[in-house]
């Protein structure tokens, strides 16, 4: 016996297709298919809440004195953040060399400060090199 439907879709160049994934373009769904789509799509994920090593869903909060890390802030803790860090020092406000203090110097080992230098025939390794240098 030949099914009638099957010869009808054939001869038109449609195929039918049980898989959830395939890209193919010629190939029309199952209702398996469309089914195992849907149960996959309509809840069959649970969302996981977020940490610092894994993303997921978070809550806000606009505190500003939280230490949870497991909030995100929002737009208006951050502003409020930011204002309280741009009130503190003006932008030109600066200090002079003499009142800095406790800033270890620069080796090979350490971070730290260090001088420039334009040798070309140093040999030190406590100076950095500017481009003129270089």
């Amino acid at each position: 016996m030949i099914v009638l439907k099957y010869r009808v879709n054939r001869a038109v160049g449609v195929e039918f297709s049980n898989e959830i994934s395939s890209t193919e373009e010629r190939k029309a769904a199952t209702p398996k298919a469309v089914k195992a789509a849907y149960d996959l799509a309509n809840g069959k994920y649970t969302a996981q809440d977020a940490t610092t090593t894994q993303k997921g869903i978070v809550q806000l909060s606009s505190d500003t004195n939280s230490t949870s890390e497991t909030l995100a802030a929002t737009p208006k803790a951050v502003k409020a953040a930011y204002d309280l860090a741009a009130g503190k020092a003006p932008s030109n406000h600066i200090h002079p060399w003499n009142q800095i203090t406790g800033v270890p110097t620069a080796s090979l080992t350490a971070k730290g400060i260090t001088q420039l230098s334009s040798a070309t025939n140093s040999t030190s390794e406590v100076l950095a090199a500017t481009p003129k240098a270089v």
